[in-house]
Parts: structure tokens; C-alpha cells; sequence
């Protein structure tokens, strides 16, 4: 029977119905766990019913799979520890049950399960086929999976239904190793398919790739690299092979074999060609192959993602580079029209300035000999001044002169007349030179 729930002073534990699946140890006993729940805001249950959201237990409590455990699980009940209510409580908030929940108990121990299955059937395949554990499907710079199917239908000699699966492994640690191996279905729903494995051991890619193309030609008869152009053109009796469609990888093209090609050399027939010859031969074929330039680098999928992004990064980089090139071009042309309006600008002014100081300078120059021919005609006419007085003077001494001369000798004095006349004479000359 659940208590009623409690009217305590915090709302931690609202809505929330808790009872514990027995003893959790120290203090946790029923009457504890009853009046904090109660004082939090929460409801403490007696017995795990479909009202109880949460259950306190222990990992033992859970591993033995006690009564109310088994309750717990059965109403989905939250089976959490006790360390989720104390730490609710601390908090004064209700905390996400995941991180105290017991049942990644049984999750873990699942997944454990899984995986330790996982690496014995990874060991089992190797014995046979592939550790599908430490190998995964090659993909090329195209990004087209070395994972194909040949396909044969000949009813007359009732292969109906045949098919291989071909497989080229690349393994997960670094530096890359790999390893071709097929799948032969003689029925349709053949469940056990024998297996062809040429090498026990993993290989470089060179190697591996050849014996790829070395199966599918000797299934199919035709070469890798025609393996789109002659699709579908293969005889009954041969396998055939149906390139991807709608925008799929097909893979990278090499050129194309020349006419009369065989991995078991010109003009030799396969089955009296001996197993050296055979070996050769495709040494040869492969060499000439690799040593071309047209045929692209192999690369694991993280390797083309990584220079992809190289690559990505170094064009943004290069049309930033280009963009500021372009600027500073544009700031050097636009610089000289600049410096041309300046110098015109400033040669204008400079011209104005020198009009101005010469306009300046002639007006001073013309003043300069206004001033001195002034000068001149003052000077001249005070030096006529002084000849014309000079010579009034002369004048009036040569008259008074004159006048003594005709004065009389001792004894006698002048007549007033005649010193009137010199005084009125001498005034005059003066008055005409004022």
C-alpha cells in the first residue's frame, strides 16, 4: 500500500513512486527511504506494483533476479541504485535514470555475449574463407566495391542457376594488406558454396588485384577492362558479369586489352600451356599494366576521403590567394591615377602659384621704376629749381652791382629813387622765385 504522499518542504521527488527491493545497507531500511521520499515530495510504496516508477536496488539484488525485481521488470519499472536518489536529493532536481540504471547490467553483459560470438565466427570463417573481423570489402578511387556476382544460365548442359561471388578483402590495420577469394553457388539456393581461396596468407594489392582479374577472366573470358564494353556478350557457357547501373561505381578503366590477348600469352592454347607459363605470362601482363601512367593509384576509402579534403582545402586556399592577387593588382592600377590627379592638382596649383609671384613681381617692378622716375623728374625739377633761383640771384646781384656802380663817390649819398628801384627789383626776383 502506497503512504500518502507526503506534503514536505522540497518537490524533488514529485510524481515519483519508490519502494526498494530490499536492504540496501546502513541507514536505507524501509522507514529511512519512507521519510525521505516523504519529506521530498514522493510517494513510498510497502510492495512493487503497476503504480511504483522507481525501484532502489543493488547489482546483487538485480544479478539474483529477486521477487521484486522480476516485479520490477514486468511493470517497466525503473530499477536504479541508490546512489540516483541521494544524488536527487543533493541536487534538489530528479536525474536522468540512464545513468544509475541496472539494467545496463544485462546490456553489457549482451553485448559481451555478442561480440565474443562475433570473434569466434570471425575465426571460424578464416579457417575457410575470411575473418570478416579484421577485413573489410576494397573500394577504388571511384569508389566501387570489389564485391561482384557472375552469373551463368546454360539449360542445355543444366548449369541453371550458378553463380560466384567474387571478393577482394583489404584489412583494417595499417599498413594494408589483401586477399582475393570467391563463392561458388551451384544451386540458386545453395546454402553451403564451396570456396576459393587461392593464397593462405594476405598479399600487397598488385597481387591480390591480379588475382582478381586472372578469375574473372578464366569465368567469363573476357578482360577486366572490357568488362563493359562486351557486357553481356559472353558465350552460354561462360559466366556473366552485369555492370552497375543507374550512376553507380563501375570502376576505374585501364586501356584496353589488345586483340588476341590471354593471361596465358599469345598464340598459346590454356589447356596445353603449362602452370609456369601460365604464371609468367600473367607477371607480364600485370607489369605492363602497373608501369602504365593511365592506371589510377589505389587507395583505402579513409585515404581518398583525406586527399579529398587535401585537396578541397588546397583549391579554397589557391582562390583565396588568387582573390588577393586580384585586389592588390586593382590597388597598384588604381594607385598611379591617383598620383596623376595629385601631380595635376598640385602642378596646377604650382603653375598658379608661379603666375601669381610673377604677376607679383612685374607689378613690383613696374612700381620700382614708377617710384624711380619719380624720383628722376623730382630730382630734376629741384635741380631747375635751384639753376633758375641760382640764376634770379645772379641776376639781382649783377642789377644791385649795377646800381652801386652808378652811385656817387665819397661823400655824396644815393638818391632814394634809385634804392627804392633796387629794393623793388630784389623783391620782385624774389617773389618770382617763390
Amino acid at each position: 500500500m502506497p503512504l500518502p504522499r507526503g506534503k514536505g518542504i522540497s518537490c524533488t521527488l514529485n510524481k515519483c513512486d519508490i519502494t526498494i527491493a530490499g536492504p540496501l545497507g546502513d541507514d536505507w531500511t524501509y522507514e529511512n527511504v519512507a521519510r525521505w521520499t516523504t519529506y521530498n515530495g514522493g510517494i513510498f510504496c510497502n510492495v512493487v506494483d503497476k503504480d511504483v516508477t522507481h525501484v532502489l536496488a543493488t547489482p546483487e539484488q538485480y544479478k539474483a533476479k529477486t521477487p521484486n525485481i522480476k516485479l520490477a521488470i514486468k511493470y517497466k519499472a525503473h530499477i536504479v541504485t541508490k546512489d540516483w536518489f541521494e544524488d536527487s536529493l543533493y541536487k534538489k532536481r530528479r536525474l536522468n535514470e540512464e545513468d544509475y540504471s541496472l539494467k545496463s547490467i544485462d546490456q553489457k553483459a549482451k553485448s559481451k555475449k555478442e561480440l565474443e560470438a562475433k570473434a569466434q565466427k570471425g575465426i571460424e570463417q578464416a579457417e575457410s574463407f575470411i575473418n570478416t573481423n579484421l577485413y573489410h570489402i576494397y573500394r577504388d578511387d571511384t569508389y566501387f566495391s570489389y564485391e561482384i556476382t557472375l552469373t551463368r544460365n546454360d539449360k542445355e548442359n543444366g548449369n541453371v542457376g550458378q553463380r560466384y561471388q567474387l571478393y577482394l578483402w583489404e584489412s583494417n590495420a595499417k599498413p594494408h594488406l589483401y586477399q582475393f577469394a570467391a563463392k561458388f553457388y551451384k544451386k540458386p539456393r545453395d546454402s553451403r558454396p564451396s570456396i576459393h581461396r587461392p593464397r593462405e596468407t594476405p598479399v600487397l594489392l598488385e597481387t591480390a588485384l591480379k588475382d582478381f582479374k586472372v578469375f574473372f577472366y578464366q569465368k567469363t573470358g573476357i578482360h577486366w577492362n572490357d568488362r563493359i564494353a562486351k557486357a553481356g556478350t559472353t558465350d552460354k557457357s561462360k559466366f556473366r558479369y552485369q555492370p552497375p547501373t543507374g550512376g553507380k561505381p563501375v570502376g576505374a578503366l585501364d586501356d584496353p586489352a589488345p586483340e588476341g590477348w590471354s593471361i596465358f600469352g599469345s598464340g598459346t592454347d590454356s589447356a596445353s600451356s603449362t602452370k609456369k607459363d601460365q604464371e609468367q605470362a600473367v607477371d607480364k601482363a600485370v607489369s605492363r599494366k602497373r608501369k602504365s601512367p593511365v592506371e589510377p593509384v589505389q587507395r583505402s576509402g579513409s585515404e581518398k576521403r583525406q586527399r579529398l579534403e587535401k585537396e578541397t582545402a588546397k583549391e579554397k586556399k589557391d582562390d583565396k590567394k588568387k582573390v588577393e592577387r586580384e585586389k592588390a593588382k586593382e590597388r597598384r592600377e588604381e594607385k598611379p591615377s591617383c598620383e596623376n590627379s595629385v601631380s595635376s592638382r598640385t602642378s596646377g596649383k604650382s603653375a598658379a602659384v608661379t603666375n601669381n609671384s610673377s604677376n607679383i613681381n612685374i607689378n613690383i617692378n613696374i612700381n620700382n621704376k614708377k617710384r624711380a622716375r619719380a624720383c628722376e623728374d623730382d630730382g630734376l625739377a629741384v635741380k631747375n629749381h635751384e639753376t633758375a633761383k641760382r640764376q634770379k640771384v645772379q641776376e639781382a646781384g649783377a642789377d644791385i652791382h649795377a646800381a652801386t656802380a652808378n652811385a656817387p663817390s665819397d661823400g655824396e649819398q644815393p638818391e632814394k629813387s634809385d634804392l627804392s628801384a633796387v629794393a623793388r627789383a630784389v623783391r620782385k626776383s624774389r617773389e618770382r622765385t617763390v
